[in-house]
Order: C-alpha cells, then structure tokens, then sequence
C-alpha cells in the first residue's frame, strides 16, 4: 500500500426552505426584517445562500 486513502467524504450539506418567508429589500413593515431571529442570522452571516426568484 502507498499510504492512500482514497477520495474525502463528502461534507454534510443542508438544503433549507423557507416557504412563505418571502423577500424584500425594504426594512418598513416587512415583519421577517424586523423579527429577532439570531440563529438564522448566523447561519446566513457564516455560509453560502442565495435567493431563488
């Protein structure tokens, strides 16, 4: 044997989707904007997401 392992395994990955969240630049009335929710802003603030339209 060389001493290789083989290919890494694959890193876990989550898919989320937030149904009814919806988007809007705007801060005024838009109630997901406004909410404390610090556990989905750290998630968005230390990973890749992205918007689908």
């Amino acid at each position: 044997m060389t001493g290789r392992r083989g290919p890494p395994r694959p890193r876990p990955l989550l898919l989320t989707i937030l149904d009814g969240w919806g988007y809007s630049p705007a801060v005024e009335g838009n109630a997901i904007a406004l909410a404390r929710k610090p556990a989905y802003d750290r998630l968005l603030a230390a990973y890749p997401n992205t918007l689908i339209h």
